[in-house]
């Protein structure tokens, strides 16, 4: 096992020298006398187990400066070297900063080894924590997608178009994390499985609704929002799901005072894409799909819409357009976990059971076998296989 990384960065240059000397010899340390030095090896030789900061470095704030870890690396534990006889800044690092433990200098060095046991073992359970939280968050969120695949195929299969699409434009828009954003586009429809079926199928058709279902299918995102707020860290896809539907100039749903950029951003990024993939669903060109959303700006937020039309409106082959695997057909015992559906995946009689864009997994593959054991598969299946 690679010993732990330490970063120390303190002003005092005998302080700084002893603190290296105690620590060293059982971890990798690496040290700085100032801010801007201290952010550097942190952004160039982290991620850092530990980081030992003054809280006076010079004119600079050594909390300030553990915040800035805070926020860049959270999985580093923070401890704080002071000097200080006032509450104050030591408040202020607790509070700020997060600060695990405060040490007063002259620190001896066997107290200071104990806080660095500490702090790793205190590292250790996070990292723990961390991998169980993101194991069931990920298995949550796989869950509720089956679900939905189950329920409603065809929505399902618009959720992982979608998904792309918002992965591709979010290097457009430079998002620094776009893991919230694909989340709330893989579970934008989860809310549908509080619909009855028959209604689902009439929606999907297109066939015109009574007052009564169509205010129940407008109302799905709440239901979608009810659900994914129960996981979690999932709280903010939760709310960017409830306002898919929600314009710009604050009409549509919900029908509260939420407007303009109160709206969540990653719910005016799914708003743009979701009216886009729905114009051409009805048969129309992406290009008069694109100028029918430019006559109608106030449903957008403009910053989004126009990065959008910049994206999409190239010709193909101008090198802006996605390049995508090959599609191949198969037969479905030659169907893998992992594979992506090119095409439909059918009955024998024509009832849909996935629709293009799934990728199979384990639970989705045994569906395909039970369905194809029972009735048959049209078969052959167009697939994209990974790289």
């Amino acid at each position: 096992m690679k010993p732990a990384k330490i970063l120390i960065v303190e002003s005092n240059s005998f302080t700084l020298a002893e603190t290296q000397r105690v620590l060293s010899s059982n971890y990798t340390v690496q040290t700085a006398m100032n801010v801007p030095d201290g952010l550097r090896l942190l952004q160039q030789s982290g991620p850092f187990q530990i980081v030992i900061s003054e809280l006076q470095l010079g004119d600079a704030s050594g909390v300030s400066f553990l915040r800035d870890v805070m926020n860049a690396s959270p999985a580093s534990i923070r401890i704080a070297l002071t000097a200080a006889t006032t509450v104050a800044p030591l408040i202020s690092a607790v509070n700020d900063a997060a600060v695990f433990q405060i040490l007063t200098k002259p620190c001896p060095p066997e107290k200071l080894r104990q806080a660095v046991e500490g702090a790793l073992r205190r590292h250790g359970e996070a990292v723990l924590e961390r991998e169980l939280v993101d194991r069931t968050l990920a298995g949550a969120i796989t869950v509720l997608s089956e679900v939905l695949s189950a329920v409603d195929p065809m929505s399902f299969g618009r959720s992982m178009a979608l998904r792309q699409n918002v992965r591709n434009l979010a290097k457009e828009l430079e998002l620094r994390s776009s893991w919230e954003l694909e989340v709330a586009a893989m579970l934008c429809n989860v809310g549908l499985i509080t619909i009855p079926a028959s209604l689902i199928t009439k929606w999907n058709s297109k066939v015109h609704l009574t007052a009564v279902e169509a205010e129940i299918v407008q109302r799905f995102p709440a239901s979608g929002r009810t659900l994914i707020a129960k996981i979690p860290r999932l709280e903010k896809v939760a709310d960017i799901v409830h306002y898919q539907n929600k314009n710009y100039d604050g009409t549509g749903f919900p029908a509260d005072a939420v407007q303009g950029e109160q709206i969540p951003y990653g719910a005016r990024v799914l708003k743009v894409l979701i009216d886009l993939a729905e114009i051409e669903l009805r048969g129309i060109g992406r290009p008069e799909a694109l100028t029918a959303m430019n006559n109608g700006q106030s449903r957008y937020d403009p910053k989004i819409l126009q990065v959008a039309m910049r994206f999409f409106g190239y010709a193909p082959g101008n090198g802006n357009a996605v390049r995508r695997p090959v599609a191949i057909p198969v037969l479905a015992k030659e169907l893998r976990t992992g594979y992506v559906l090119a095409s439909n995946v059918e009955t024998s009689d024509g009832k849909m059971l996935m629709a293009t864009g799934f990728t199979i997994t384990e639970t989705l593959l045994a569906r395909i076998n039970n369905f194809g054991a029972l009735s048959g598969l049209r078969e052959p299946i167009l697939v994209e296989k990974p790289a």
